[in-house]
């Protein structure tokens, strides 16, 4: 039997996640928390008592961020599978690239929660279905554009410069010794490829599409 804890500061959520795993599989939880500061704190000097943890993104007493990172430096095989209401792509990529071996949404249905204990179980990464679709979609956005109109590589240094170091068309004609009427004419292009009007939309699009973090 495999020992899971659940760390979630919304008490009906974590009574409910709790309540159903011991009902509907033979997996033991062993301990709850509401705060992933006091879940962090438990485990400095223990021997892990647990194989997984089921961890709420979202906690204003240790954001599940922070737990995950910490988590994974300390003891990396142990599971991390993550809950939260969150949709956007780059957030949800980031977690996968931070070692998170499951991510189930909020409002999935209660079955997923189970099944993705197994998957974790068995050394495989669980998408629940809403995740997945996401994640899915935006991947093959991505692969769109890259096939239809892919961005350059200097177009890509571009769009890095003005997302990630807000950078003006001058600075970054300095920076990639280039004339500002190049660095224009490649924005231009970066607007037209993904579809955008400005560079809000530009920075959200860009991050959206795994372009930038």
């Amino acid at each position: 039997m495999k020992r899971v804890v659940i760390v979630d500061d919304h008490t009906i959520f974590l009574n409910m996640i709790s309540s159903y795993i011991r009902a509907n599989s033979d997996y033991e939880v062993v301990t709850t928390f509401n705060s992933g500061n006091k879940f962090l704190k438990s485990c400095i000097g223990q021997d892990k008592k647990f194989d997984c943890v089921i961890l709420d993104l979202s906690m204003d007493d240790g954001n599940g961020y922070t737990v995950l990172e910490e988590l994974k430096k300390s003891n990396p095989h142990i599971k991390i599978i993550i809950m939260t209401f969150n949709k956007v792509p780059r957030v949800l990529d980031n977690l996968l690239k931070n070692g998170a071996d499951g991510i189930i949404n909020k409002s999935a249905v209660e079955n997923e929660i189970v099944e993705g204990l197994k998957k974790v179980e068995e050394n495989e990464r669980f998408l629940c279905s809403i995740t997945s679709s996401i994640i899915n979609r935006t991947r093959n956005l991505v692969n769109e554009l890259n096939e239809v109109q892919a961005l350059t590589k200097r177009e890509r240094e571009v769009l890095t410069l003005i997302c990630e170091d807000e950078l003006t068309n001058a600075q970054i004609a300095s920076k990639l010794f280039i004339s500002e009427k190049t660095v224009k004419t490649h924005r231009n292009n970066i607007y037209t490829k993904l579809q955008v009007n400005s560079t809000i939309q530009l920075v959200r699009v860009a991050m959206d599409l795994g372009y930038v973090v």
